[in-house]
């Protein structure tokens, strides 16, 4: 408990002098009993929703390990966009021919918004996503009426014998193409641009 003397009239504060340097305090005279105290907590962690570009993110609360950035947002990779492309470090706007699965397209850059259609296997919608003209619940199939995708022949469209084109089913390893889409998507191929032919992705 700190006491008052009063001395030639003038109020003094006496004792806390001597309570600092009995508890060892560092505080200066006028502050003693004035340190602000410290609760001890730290920052709070980063969130997805706390209005700052922190904890991985490629753009405020959003790329990295939040949900994808939209158009225009910074970006690393791919899925830190909506529209599943990073071109130059900025997420861009789907397209028609930007190798990615977006926008209205039914598949990768066919069908739906696309004027190209959807090959052989593809998804769809409706018949017109569909080279074949024959979408059967939402995978393109050869159409029996136009396409000679089983007579041992390569005719029509096809890049090799009963496969490729659009309209007949995607080709195995080692077969002719022109495209990716010519390829198997199922047996993971693409279409190699120097030989030519199906190859392992």
């Amino acid at each position: 408990m700190f006491g008052k003397h009063s001395v030639g009239g003038a109020s003094i504060l006496v004792g806390a002098l001597a309570t600092a340097a009995v508890s060892g305090s560092s505080c200066a005279p006028n502050e003693v009993g004035l340190a602000a105290s410290s609760s001890g907590s730290e920052d709070p962690a980063p969130t997805c929703t706390d209005g700052f570009r922190n904890g991985g993110e490629t753009d405020t609360n959003c790329g990295g390990p939040c949900s994808p950035c939209p158009d225009g947002k910074a970006c690393f990779v791919e899925g830190d966009c909506t529209s599943g492309v990073c071109a130059g470090g900025v997420c861009a706007k789907p397209s028609c021919a930007d190798g990615a699965h977006n926008g209205g397209e039914t598949d990768t850059d066919c069908g739906g918004s696309c004027a190209t259609t959807c090959s052989v296997g593809w998804d769809c919608k409706d018949n017109a996503d569909c080279f074949s003209d024959v979408c059967l619940s939402n995978y393109c199939y050869p159409n029996s009426n136009t396409s000679n995708c089983f007579d041992a022949v390569q005719n029509g469209t096809e890049t090799a014998v009963d496969c490729g084109g659009g309209g007949c089913p995607g080709c195995a390893v080692g077969k002719a193409c022109v495209v990716d889409s010519d390829c198997s998507r199922f047996d993971g191929l693409k279409c190699d641009p120097t030989l030519k032919t199906c190859q392992k992705r």
